[in-house]
């Protein structure tokens, strides 16, 4: 479920009362400095990957089920190019919505774009709401306003680890409803530790529309390969886009799906 269960909510305040009583939390404009700096580090040092996600939509009501899996390269300036490797259930659903959402997030990462949507300052106002755990470790939460209400930014909260400054999970819906079809989206979106990158690794979402009900869609982000730095790429002369290993649990899922 999207919604934090009231054991969830009873440890985020547990923890948060533990960290004011000893003084520790900073404010929500420096955790928010950090996080851009953490940002900026993080653009500066990778030259991109490749990646493997599987897309699944469920729609209880119309009996309506499919599955993508697609390969993801993105370059050192966050373009995106995406390869369909397979796909299996409704070909509506393959064809419209798991195609409109690829071309969504490639325009959504073009340099003009780009700087617009990322979850910095600029763009959002901040407030810090408690501190929670995330895979044993300690997060702060900010409440993330939107300065300008657009399809490309979210209204929600945002957990950023508090050794890194990483962004590590985000929950919340669009800033702006997608359509006059669409009544409401709610989303979460975690992160997973890649070497010394924080990269996606799963989204839920939810979608009440007006026609078609309640629709759910999971990304699950099943591999890496992150590419070299441009000095040891072209001494080895290897080329910006490389093969990814699916793990063993994977393999008999794509040739179900082909």
């Amino acid at each position: 479920m999207i919604h934090n269960s009231a054991v969830r909510i009873s440890a985020v305040v547990l923890v948060s009362a533990a960290f004011a009583s000893a003084g520790q939390l900073p404010s929500a404009d420096e955790i928010a400095r950090r996080m851009v700096e953490h940002e900026s580090r993080r653009l500066q040092s990778m030259y991109g990957y490749t990646s493997v996600r599987r897309y699944h939509l469920l729609n209880p009501g119309h009996k309506t089920e499919a599955d993508m899996l697609v390969r993801v390269t993105v370059s050192r300036t966050g373009a995106k190019t995406f390869e369909v490797l397979a796909q299996h259930g409704s070909p509506s659903v393959c064809r419209f919505i798991f195609t409109r959402m690829l071309q969504t997030e490639q325009e959504a990462a073009r340099p003009e774009v780009l700087e617009a949507n990322r979850i910095i300052p600029s763009n959002y106002s901040f407030e810090l709401v408690g501190m929670d755990q995330i895979g044993g470790r300690s997060a702060y939460i900010l409440k993330a306003t939107p300065r300008v209400r657009t399809k490309y930014l979210i209204e929600g909260r945002v957990w950023i680890d508090a050794r890194d400054f990483a962004i590590v999970r985000i929950e919340g819906a669009p800033a702006k409803a997608p359509s006059f079809w669409v009544k409401s989206v709610r989303f979460v979106h975690t992160y997973q530790q890649q070497g010394p990158f924080w990269l996606a690794a799963a989204d839920h979402s939810e979608t009440d529309a007006r026609i078609f009900g309640l629709t759910n869609v999971d990304i699950d982000y099943l591999s890496y390969s992150l590419n070299p730095p441009d000095s040891e790429r072209r001494a080895s002369g290897a080329d910006v886009h490389h093969p990814v290993v699916l793990p063993s649990a994977f393999v008999p899922l794509m040739n179900e799906l082909k």
